[in-house]
Order: C-alpha cells, then sequence, then structure tokens
C-alpha cells in the first residue's frame, strides 16, 4: 500500500493510519460465556497495574484457556490482523508467524486507562465483551480516544483547524479495534454500574524461517 493516495484533484493523502473496526455478528452467546470466564478469573486474582487506573489489569495469558469462546476471539483477532497486514503490505504474507497475547480488562465506575501504547509490537488491539452502561448524563464514559500521532500540526492555526483532534470509538458489544502498537489511546472514565469488560491483545509478525 503507497503510503500517499490520490483522491482527485491535485489533492493527495499522506501517511494515513489505519484503524480496523468491525462489530462482530452474531457474538452474543460468546461473549456470555467470555464474561463469565473474565469475572470468575478476577476472584481471588491480584490486578495488573499498568496504563489502567482503578479497575482490574489481568495477567497476559487470556490465550492460553483452551476454551471455545477464546478460540473464536483469537480466529477473529487473527483474521483481523491478515485483513490489516494484507491491505497495507499488498501480500499474503505467507509463512509469517502470529504472536499473540491478550489480557483481560473489568472497569467499574469511576475506572479508566491513562494515555499510553503498546512498545515491541506491530499490531494492538481490543475486544469488547460487554460495554457497560452509557449513562446520559456521562456522553463521553468509557469511550476510547486515539490521538493524532502527528504531535506538530497542533501549533497551527488554520481556521477549522483541519489537522488536529481526536478519533474516538464508542465500545459496542462484539467490536473489536485493531491498531499500530506506536498509536497512543486513552479511555476516558467509565460511568456506569456494569461492569465494563474487554479482552485487549498485542501481536507481533515473525518472519517465517
Amino acid at each position: 500500500m503507497s503510503k500517499a493516495h490520490d483522491v482527485g484533484k491535485g489533492i493527495m493523502l499522506t501517511y494515513f493510519t489505519p484503524i480496523y473496526a468491525r462489530t462482530m455478528p452474531r457474538a452474543g452467546k460468546t461473549n456470555l460465556a467470555l464474561r463469565r470466564l473474565v469475572l470468575e478469573r478476577e476472584v481471588g486474582a491480584d490486578g495488573l497495574s499498568k496504563s489502567n487506573v482503578g479497575g482490574w489489569h489481568s495477567a497476559p495469558d487470556i490465550f492460553s484457556i483452551r476454551t471455545p469462546p477464546v478460540g473464536e476471539l483469537l480466529e477473529w483477532v487473527r483474521a483481523a490482523v491478515l485483513s490489516m497486514s494484507r491491505f497495507m503490505s499488498q501480500t499474503a504474507h505467507s509463512g509469517t508467524q502470529i504472536e499473540t497475547t491478550g489480557w483481560a480488562n473489568v472497569s467499574r465506575n469511576g475506572d479508566y486507562h491513562r494515555a499510553h501504547m503498546h512498545p515491541g509490537n506491530d499490531w494492538s488491539g481490543i475486544y469488547y465483551v460487554d460495554p457497560g452502561e452509557h449513562p446520559g448524563e456521562y456522553p463521553d464514559s468509557g469511550i476510547i480516544e486515539f490521538q493524532d500521532p502527528r504531535c506538530a500540526v497542533g501549533i497551527l492555526e488554520t481556521p477549522g483547524r483541519p489537522f488536529w483532534g481526536t478519533v474516538h470509538f464508542r465500545p459496542e458489544a462484539g467490536m473489536l479495534l485493531l491498531f499500530p502498537s506506536w498509536l497512543v489511546h486513552t479511555v476516558n472514565p467509565y460511568r456506569g454500574e456494569r461492569e465494563r469488560i474487554s479482552i485487549a491483545f498485542n501481536v507481533r509478525m515473525v518472519p517465517g524461517a
């Protein structure tokens, strides 16, 4: 995939950043099983302190669990990675090994994630098992925001500020996001009584022998 895309009338879009966003069809049964599995593992297990402020961050071993719902999620992740990789390089990546690690996040009222990236990986992503509640008085509750990686564009005073801003997604049950691991992102404070449950993951593409 070229780093520049001609949109006509002499205008080129350059250095774009791809984000994969898809809500998996018929994911309800899988989500129920994943929700139960995550909440059971949370009981009695110490969480990790990473980008999360509050909430429970599991050990990065979710994909080592040999159950059908975890296996189905892993297949969705691998399909998304292959789709993005082929789009970006226009090759089939024959022989490339996909190494995936994942962990569960459980957020409750007031929990959030600081701005961060995932160094040492090629792709990162999030799968929303249960987005929790969306109180009307908190329209930004629990949304994920991606910062513009072109840090210098914030100094421009162009009318309308067309070069600056964030891209955000409101979580939905069954939504899978995939993005370059270097893309800085944050999760706004969650406001709801039901648990907000997601599974985050990192991907490394390892060339075959």
